[in-house]
């Protein structure tokens, strides 16, 4: 079978979206579920087959075990502060998203928080929110090795800012880093008119320029290196663990005198992230 990465990619992809269906519908998600096996079962060889259903299987688990969490109201805990929509911040809990209610607050982005409060289940897929904490006890907040990632990000910023305004320099940190909390309201009504909001996010081309120059002025490990600091330093954008994956395996099968190819390479990124970040093929 020729690239079967791609066949595991669309397996697991299939049983995220079944796991998600049967909790709105449980006849559709029943239905998918069906059509996949019979398809897959007079189609492909058994031991093919078998395999397709493990994946299939990993993804219908992996919806459910991120989004199956609960949080002990009795209890306190970390979150990470990640984002802000709106006048919520969102923080991050085991590797999930929490929305965090709490009046006046004012967090910094990366630092690592403890609240203590009621928590209710409010599932948002597309975004990978899976409950909302409404903070009864703020036992302060610590800082970490992240957070002085965050901190550097915000002071290059600031830099920006006092040479050249607020708002060129929210542009230049949302094409550079992916950093759109600094973008003016107006700057992103124009680009949304323009069709052109993509263009302010960071993307797997951002990604292979860079390697590209760190690989012609550092060599190949030092590039693999400052690359992987900079998808962290970005956020852990889906775009750039994309192509960063891609960019490591191409370099991997160059080495181990193997044939690159660009579609398994991408299947392979997608099942990778897919597994611990489900919620992804919700937010493309």
């Amino acid at each position: 079978m020729k690239r079967p990465l791609v066949f595991y990619f669309v397996s697991i992809i299939l049983g995220i979206l079944t796991a998600a269906l049967l909790k709105i519908d449980i006849l559709i998600g029943a239905v998918i579920a069906a059509s996949f096996f019979c398809s897959m079962f007079f189609t492909l060889k058994k031991s093919f087959v078998i395999i397709n259903l493990a994946f299939f299987l990993m993804g219908f688990l992996c919806l459910i075990y991120y989004f199956g969490i609960n949080i002990n109201n009795n209890k306190s805990i970390n979150l990470r502060i990640s984002d802000k929509s709106g006048l919520l911040y969102i923080g991050n809990y085991k590797g999930r998203k929490v929305t965090i209610n709490e009046k006046n607050a004012k967090f910094k982005f990366g630092e690592i928080v403890k609240v203590k409060g009621t928590y209710k289940r409010d599932v948002d897929y597309g975004n990978g929110i899976v409950g909302i904490i409404d903070v009864e006890k703020d036992y302060g907040c610590r800082s970490d090795i992240i957070t002085k990632m965050y901190s550097i990000r915000n002071e290059i910023y600031e830099n920006y800012a006092s040479n050249i305004g607020k708002d060129r320099a929210g542009v230049i940190m949302s094409l550079c880093f992916g950093d759109t909390s600094n973008l003016s309201k107006k700057d992103k009504n124009d680009l949304k008119k323009l069709g052109i909001i993509h263009a302010v996010s960071v993307s797997g081309m951002h990604m292979a320029v860079i390697y590209e120059i760190l690989e012609k002025t550092l060599g190949l490990a030092s590039a693999i290196i400052v690359s992987l600091f900079y998808v962290i330093f970005t956020g852990c954008l889906p775009a750039t663990m994309r192509a960063f994956i891609m960019i490591f395996v191409l370099k991997l099968s160059i080495k181990v005198y193997k044939n690159y190819d660009g579609l398994s390479s991408l299947a392979l990124s997608g099942i990778l992230m897919l597994i611990f970040k489900p919620y992804y093929i919700f937010n493309i």
